[in-house]
């Protein structure tokens, strides 16, 4: 399967197939049409509008915390947020791969890489949400 970049614009592509194989049915573009990904300008704004702090300051705060939690990843230091996640650097063992267009055998060293693992409280309230 390929990466998928940005999830609403393939939802979209995909729309007219599924408008033809289902025939008109109501809700179903207004559902496609909704599906939009959350920025870290949307969390800004979400987080003012809650709270009412200025908008630069939460600008900062939200920069500091990403940085905080990359700072730490840097150093192989894992973040635990009770009842949302953990960032965790993971560890790639040495392996071959291959070249497809040379054919041939080449040795992807060992490496580390970015991971989350989300809480169960996060992992539950996905689930069950409708």
């Amino acid at each position: 399967m390929f990466p998928i970049q940005n999830k609403s614009l393939y939802l979209r592509a995909l729309l007219p197939l599924i408008m033809r194989q289902l025939g008109d049915v109501a809700g179903v573009r207004t559902i496609i049409n909704t599906i939009q990904t959350m920025t870290k300008a949307d969390i800004v704004t979400s987080i003012t509008r809650q709270t009412g702090v200025e908008k630069a300051v939460v600008s900062t705060v939200v920069e500091a915390f990403m940085d905080g939690i990359k700072d730490a990843m840097g150093k192989h230091e894992p973040v635990y947020l009770r009842g949302f996640g953990s960032f965790i650097v993971k560890k790639r063992a040495e392996k071959v791969a291959r070249n497809i267009t040379k054919n041939t055998s080449i040795t992807v060293p060992e490496h580390h890489c970015p991971a989350f693992k989300p809480a169960k409280e996060l992992s539950s309230g996905v689930r069950h949400r409708s």
